[in-house]
């Protein structure tokens, strides 16, 4: 992680995948939701926080449908997941292009969330110097 004394012991962890909690995108959305519920009326309006539980309503769909899993692990995001989620939005859900956009920049939130804390070592998204 960020900030720690690196060793070989914590590049051969790192490099296997031990010693460290695996985040879930979903289980990462989730919690970005259930603070900005907590932030109704003070930064958020209460259809913004609409919108990001549409979003992962979206999403949750988009994982059970496409990739046939509940969640998945953050690190396995990449340029084609998420062109392949804005497809899904078109097509499936029949988002309109400002919809599937607006969701598309919503997953955006959450994947910067993820590379703030560290979970994530590069923004995997298509549109990545936009917001």
């Amino acid at each position: 992680m960020l900030g720690e004394q690196v060793t070989a012991k914590s590049l051969a962890d790192d490099f296997l995948g031990k010693d460290r909690k695996i985040k879930k995108l979903t289980e990462v959305f989730e919690e970005h939701n259930r603070e900005m519920a907590a932030l109704i009326d003070i930064e958020f309006a209460p259809t913004t926080l609409l919108r990001y539980q549409t979003a992962l309503r979206h999403l949750k769909q988009y994982l059970k449908e496409k990739h046939k899993i509940k969640d998945i692990d953050i690190r396995k995001i990449d340029h084609k997941f998420i062109t392949d989620y804005e497809f899904f939005l078109r097509t499936i859900r029949k988002c309109n292009n400002n919809s599937a956009v607006k969701y598309i920049k919503n997953l955006k939130k959450v994947i910067k969330r993820c590379l703030a804390n560290g979970w994530l070592l590069r923004d995997p998204s298509p549109i990545s110097k936009s917001n």
